[in-house]
């Protein structure tokens, strides 16, 4: 499908659903037609507040927790912090996957009891917005079932209300459930939190976290891949990424053949069969740039990127990013790829 039509449908419709729910419930509420037609602007608005109020919950628990906190986003709208002044920028896209996300720095990590530790305080800041969320559904659950309060946004902002609780409990609390159980998912989410807030080049946490994450994917060099070890291979996207910018002056050249064939072989048959594409696609894009910069074998890392090409192993989004990358300098950030 082409991407500008794709594009279209993706705004109409929702447009068309919130029109036609509105009008399903307006006479309920004696809704003037003008509100109704106003209805999709009005969702987005109430969309993005309640990401906003999400986000700057996980971001007051962390202020209160003493950790270093960078800003927060919501969508295209970013808030970042700097000698305790605030500023506000706007993006064309959003600086993460996620609708929402809070930048922050890692504390000191220097042995196990202080990733505990840390670990203890990121629980805390995950649980806090879900817990809120659930408060703000049943305060507005009140206001529509109370006479005074009985309007078609409340009405709307329940809807919302619920969907982004529910997303919000699936994903934080499963990523606190990850957290407590995972020990490779909590060093690699660590280290995900310097890179993205841009804390990476100063961590106190950086060390301690690549010496744990190469210590879990050597691992893999001799194994078999199972289902279990998705995050391992998260973690070899990550080892690949830091070893291409120049933070780790080295990988095993058996652990990337090993783990570069690994990938390749994933077919039907496979026990990882079900392995994230994007994942897959990313770890191949990395391989082709850690051939062409690290191991100076640029026509390898040309026969790999049109083998990829040949089969669809690299999404189309990571072909043009690839096709773009000329430089190391051109490699600025992992949300790119």
């Amino acid at each position: 499908m082409n991407s500008r039509i794709k594009y279209i449908l993706n705004i109409l419709l929702p447009t068309l659903f919130i029109w036609i729910l509105g009008y399903c419930i307006s006479k309920q509420y004696n809704t003037p037609i003008t509100q109704i037609i106003l209805l999709p602007i009005f969702t987005v608005i109430l969309y993005y507040i309640f990401i906003f109020f999400h986000e700057f919950m996980h971001f007051i628990t962390a202020r209160m927790l003493n950790i270093e906190v960078k800003g927060f986003c919501c969508k295209q709208i970013n808030i970042y912090i700097y000698n305790n002044r605030y500023s506000i920028t706007l993006k064309k896209t959003s600086s993460t996957s996620y609708d929402g996300c809070t930048y922050i720095k890692c504390d000191m990590i220097k042995n196990e009891n202080d990733l505990i530790n840390f670990r203890n305080k990121i629980l805390l800041v995950s649980l806090s917005a879900p817990i809120t969320n659930y408060l703000v559904t049943l305060i507005l659950l009140y206001l529509n079932y109370s006479n005074n309060y009985q309007n078609i946004l409340i009405y709307i902002s329940i809807i919302i209300s619920i969907i982004l609780t529910v997303s919000a409990t699936i994903g934080d609390i499963y990523t606190t459930y990850q957290y407590m159980t995972n020990r490779d998912f909590l060093i690699n989410m660590l280290l995900d939190t310097d890179i993205i807030s841009n804390s990476y080049n100063h961590s106190d946490a950086k060390e301690y976290l690549q010496k744990e994450l190469i210590k879990s994917i050597n691992i893999l060099k001799n194994k078999k891949i199972n289902t279990n070890d998705r995050y391992k291979l998260i973690g070899y996207k990550k080892l690949l990424y830091l070893c291409i910018i120049g933070e780790i002056k080295e990988l095993d050249l058996e652990l990337f053949i090993n783990m570069k064939n690994k990938i390749l072989s994933f077919g039907e048959n496979s026990k990882l069969s079900n392995l994230d594409e994007v994942l897959k696609s990313n770890i191949l894009v990395y391989s082709v740039l850690f051939y062409k910069f690290i191991l100076k074998q640029p026509l390898e890392g040309e026969k790999l990127k049109e083998f990829c090409f040949k089969n669809k192993l690299i999404k189309k989004s990571d072909i043009k990013v690839l096709n773009n990358i000329k430089t190391l300098n051109d490699i600025d950030m992992e949300e790119k790829i």
